[in-house]
């Protein structure tokens, strides 16, 4: 997430700041895949999908995650490796349920969550629009910390455990906080 978004869209203003969200690891983010932008401000104005056609041509439809099954080999990190999967893993293991909408044809129109049939997209509307857990107000909060504490725009990372056990909420840990470099935009 930045605190400062270069290019903002009414009712957006460039000091509301911009994050970037993915199913996975973050790698997805970093690599410039197809991921979910929104302004932590203005969570329900993910302008980047203001239509069926555009929603399914730029949302996430793999994920990056560790493969456990090689744990033990020089695979990767602490000995598992980086792998990509399709969104069908996502929603066999229920994580997908938290952050994804599905798309039907017969109707041309995307429903939040994953209780009809059809094309399996991830929205976070879940996350997003009804606040499934508070993840645009923490961003807004930390961008803001990080730009009063610095004195200037600030560039955080974030990631987010959903898979925790029925009755706990979800962990967020902040991961870094740096400067923003501002060298185009996010």
């Amino acid at each position: 997430a930045r605190s400062h978004n270069v290019y903002p869209a009414p009712p957006m203003k460039s000091e509301d700041g911009i994050a970037a969200v993915a199913l996975g690891l973050g790698r997805t983010v970093v690599e410039g895949d197809a991921c979910l932008r929104f302004c932590p401000r203005y969570p329900r104005h993910a302008l980047a999908f203001f239509s069926p056609e555009t929603f399914l041509g730029n949302s996430q439809r793999e994920f990056y995650a560790l493969d456990l099954t090689r744990r033990g080999t020089p695979a990767g990190p602490e000995g598992a490796e980086l792998t990509r999967l399709g969104l069908e893993e996502a929603e066999a293991d229920g994580t997908l349920a938290f952050v994804g909408s599905t798309y039907s044809p017969e109707d041309h129109s995307i429903s939040d969550g994953l209780a009809r049939p059809g094309v399996r997209l991830v929205s976070f509307a879940p996350i997003l629009k009804h606040r499934l857990f508070p993840l645009a107000e923490l961003l807004d909060m930390l961008l803001g910390i990080g730009r009063y504490g610095t004195g200037t725009d600030v560039e955080i990372e974030f990631a987010v455990n959903l898979s925790v056990p029925a009755g706990h909420p979800p962990e967020f840990g902040f991961l870094q906080m740096r400067p923003l470099a501002m060298a185009g935009p996010m």
